[in-house]
């Protein structure tokens, strides 16, 4: 993982990695078409696998379990919606990683319909409301982990 090989030679205690799987501002400006929101899904699942197999390996630094987050917006098919991303924290340190904010959110099983390809079992699913947009709707986010001695 190269953000741990980054981290382990920079004299910066901590790094947060959030690493979105589309970049193509087209898609984003145009708005998300069922596709394209698939493609992001999928996309998210198979770099939370590469993540999540990377920070296993992973000795010489504090590593947070790995997260794919799936914004609501993005799931809606909102125009401008950020793309999945998947996201770790890492330290130096145990105090340095205790200081980071690590998400905390209710278990729930996905209520939202997606391509049958995206395969959520093998996946712990976290749900959080993270405040009220501008239009009084809840604003939410759906994060998945790998889940614990399971690797699908």
């Amino acid at each position: 993982m190269e953000i741990a090989q980054y981290l382990q030679t920079s004299e910066e205690p901590t790094y947060l990695a959030d690493r979105h799987v589309l970049h193509s501002e087209r898609e984003r400006i145009k708005g998300l078409d069922i596709a394209v929101r698939d493609l992001g899904i999928l996309l998210g699942l198979d770099l939370l696998r590469d993540w999540t197999h990377a920070a296993e390996e992973i000795r010489w630094l504090f590593i947070s379990k790995p997260y794919l987050s799936i914004d609501g917006n993005w799931l809606a098919g909102v125009k401008n919606a950020a793309p999945p991303s998947v996201v770790v924290h890492l330290a130096k340190s145990a105090g340095e990683f205790r200081s980071m904010k690590q998400p905390r959110a209710l278990a729930k099983k996905p209520d939202f319909d997606v391509s049958p390809a995206a395969d959520f079992s093998g996946f712990d699913c976290l749900y959080f409301e993270n405040a009220i947009d501008d239009e009084g709707l809840p604003d939410y986010t759906w994060c998945f982990r790998v889940r614990n001695g399971r690797f699908p």
